[in-house]
């Protein structure tokens, strides 16, 4: 497939963040293509994350991802 096709499905609204683990889930999946079980799986994970750091994962919590992961470290 090439690149202009998948631009349909992301829709720059894709848009990844850790769970509790590490692990990069979808807090938003745009278009992509995937079953109501997998974004209920994604969608649990990120709801693990949110009980145990006590907050709402949200934008913001994207931006600080990418910058601890560019930085060499988690959180």
């Amino acid at each position: 497939m090439d690149r202009a096709c998948w631009t349909k499905y992301v829709a720059s609204r894709v848009m990844g963040v850790r769970d509790n683990e590490g692990a990069v889930r979808y807090l938003d999946h745009g278009n992509l293509p995937f079953t109501n079980e997998i974004i209920e799986f994604h969608r649990g994970k990120i709801a693990e994350r949110e009980k145990a750091r006590g907050r709402k994962v949200d934008y913001e919590s994207v931006v600080h991802d990418l910058f601890s992961v560019s930085r060499g470290s988690f959180w």
